[in-house]
């Protein structure tokens, strides 16, 4: 029997081999689900704008207004809305790859919104004549003041700054040069046009793109090898055989390099699966999450515990911003429970049970332990 733990992709490839080998299976979760039963470009490429799109209007931008003064930016979703639109074309562009990088930790929301708010300086400093000279712009970067009287946000706010302008300059300034694909965006393609069907027509292709940006035209993604592949090569097994197998599924709300919708759909294509979720959370990879809910059903599923309801509701972390304010020490004995170096923990709920604390941390070393679930999930978190 084969005990999996599979997130984002690997919810893929569990899905593969459990249509595969489903009596080989033992206790397999698949956290943060790739649509399985769909094509992999329509559970990739084609439903994550709009999956960004919802992310940044339903969460971020109510997020930015609860707290505009501290995010220096507009008080009210319109407000910030036309900031957005009074960027020139090329930053929307680099601005919405920016953000899809920040997009899969919650951890990440108030760097999300350092960069949204440092966005019309960049757009600012790009048009500078010597815009393409680097080092010259980083000078500017780094004398260039974004929060009085703070030297900590005032740092956050010039890194995401600086990351933003790269973005531009790659995209827009550099002089061009070969393609190069790392081991990710190698890979990436591998799947997307090898194991399953694609859009190979360059005429669909636009067309569908079109589509798209009407609806998340901060998020639209142009780039389709597939049309230059040749494949598939390999047949993906139908999830048919899968549909007895007690899996466990994790995902929240807001998932955008693994849209709920998709996961969703995935789900309900399995009768006998049991799911942990998380309304309002946007983490891609959430276990371990750091609480009592969604760590102890996972724990207990793969220790041979199956839960009895179909699904299992657990209530989401508040963004570090929501957080009440604390009494030093207190702050300081929650951040080592927490899911991100700057998210302290907050409450859970089991089931559709009453809320409570989360309790002390089980860790020996709850820091070490913090700093190797982030790098863990910084690894999770690559754009899709």
């Amino acid at each position: 029997k084969l005990n999996y733990l599979g997130y984002s992709y690997g919810t893929w490839l569990g899905g593969w081999y459990a249509s595969l080998f489903p009596d080989k299976v033992g206790r397999m979760v698949l956290d943060s689900s790739v649509d399985y039963p769909s094509s992999f470009e329509q559970a990739s490429a084609l439903s994550q704008p709009q999956a960004l799109q919802t992310l940044y209007q339903e969460v971020m931008l109510p997020y930015a207004v609860r707290h505009s003064a501290y995010f220096q930016l507009p008080d009210s979703t319109a407000g910030i809305a036309a900031m957005v639109q009074s960027l020139s074309p090329k930053m929307r562009n680099a601005l919405g790859d920016s953000l899809t990088g920040l997009s899969s930790s919650s951890g990440r929301a108030d760097d999300y919104l350092a960069m949204l708010s440092s966005a019309p300086w960049v757009d600012t400093l790009v048009a500078l004549p010597g815009a393409a000279d680097k080092y010259a712009m980083q000078t500017v970067l780094r004398k260039h003041v974004f929060v009085e009287n703070d030297s900590q946000r005032d740092q956050a706010v010039r890194g995401q700054a600086q990351a933003l302008y790269d973005q531009y300059h790659d995209y827009f300034l550099a002089e061009p040069s070969r393609l190069e694909l790392d081991n990710f965006a190698s890979t990436y393609w591998a799947v997307r046009c090898n194991d399953d069907v694609a859009t190979t027509d360059p005429a669909v292709w636009r067309a569908k793109v079109r589509s798209i940006a009407k609806m998340a035209p901060l998020f639209v993604q142009l780039d389709n090898a597939c049309a230059f592949w040749g494949g598939p090569r390999v047949t993906k097994p139908p999830v048919a055989a899968m549909q007895g197998l007690d899996v466990l599924m994790v995902q929240s709300q807001y998932d955008a390099p693994t849209p709920t919708a998709g996961a969703n759909h995935f789900f309900a294509q399995l009768p006998n699966a049991r799911r942990v979720y998380l309304p309002g959370e946007h983490e891609h990879g959430v276990f371990p999450y750091i609480d009592t809910c969604v760590d102890t059903t996972v724990v207990r599923y793969l220790l041979g515990e199956t839960p009895m309801q179909r699904e299992t509701s657990c209530q989401a972390k508040p963004l570090q911003q929501d957080i009440p304010a604390e009494p030093a020490q207190s702050a300081q004995q929650t951040r080592a429970q927490s899911k991100t170096q700057s998210q302290p923990a907050a409450r859970s709920a089991q089931g559709s049970g009453p809320c409570h604390r989360a309790e002390p941390s089980t860790y020996l070393n709850p820091e070490k332990a913090q700093e190797l679930i982030n790098r863990f999930k910084d690894g999770i978190g690559r754009r899709h």
